[in-house]
Formats: C-alpha cells, sequence, structure tokens
C-alpha cells in the first residue's frame, strides 16, 4: 500500500482574469517541464517528464439550498508509462 504525502496545497478564491494568467503561467511552467510554487513559507518544485498523464473531471454537487459546480485538473506521471487517448478543448 502506497502513502500519500501532501507537499503543497492551496485554496482560494480568484476573479477569473486573475485565474486565467495563473493559468497560462502554470502553462507556460508546464511546457517547459519545470515548476516551482510558492505561497507564504511553503515552496515545492516539480520537473516533469515528456509524458504525463491528465486527468479532468467536472463535477456538480446539489445541496438544499445551492447547487455547487467544479473542474478538477489533475496531471500524474509515472516513470514508463505512455498516453492514452487526448482530451480537445473546442
Amino acid at each position: 500500500m502506497s502513502k500519500k504525502e501532501i507537499l503543497f496545497k492551496s485554496d482560494e478564491k480568484r476573479d477569473l482574469k486573475n485565474l486565467a494568467e495563473f493559468l497560462h503561467g502554470l502553462a507556460d511552467k508546464i511546457a517547459a517541464g519545470e515548476i516551482t510554487l510558492k505561497q507564504g513559507d511553503s515552496e515545492v518544485s516539480l520537473n516533469l517528464p515528456n509524458i504525463v498523464e491528465l486527468e479532468l473531471e467536472v463535477e456538480q454537487k446539489v445541496g438544499k439550498n445551492k447547487i455547487k459546480k467544479s473542474i478538477e485538473l489533475e496531471i500524474e506521471w509515472k516513470e514508463g508509462e505512455s498516453p492514452s487517448g487526448e482530451v480537445q478543448i473546442e
């Protein structure tokens, strides 16, 4: 059984323009293969391989007084894996 260790976590509200700027910057770092995330005293640096797995999930939770929707994007990698079919953004 493997053990999960959280290296970095952030949960914050952003307006759409700021979110888009952050995601564009993150995309540039992903393309370069190196990402460093910082917040306060927390910092983590990652070197990405050329092949990664992209998991994209859209979720809806219905409560008594509200509906909460989310888009979750997860990037994972393991040595020796090859990619499967690609999801396209239209």
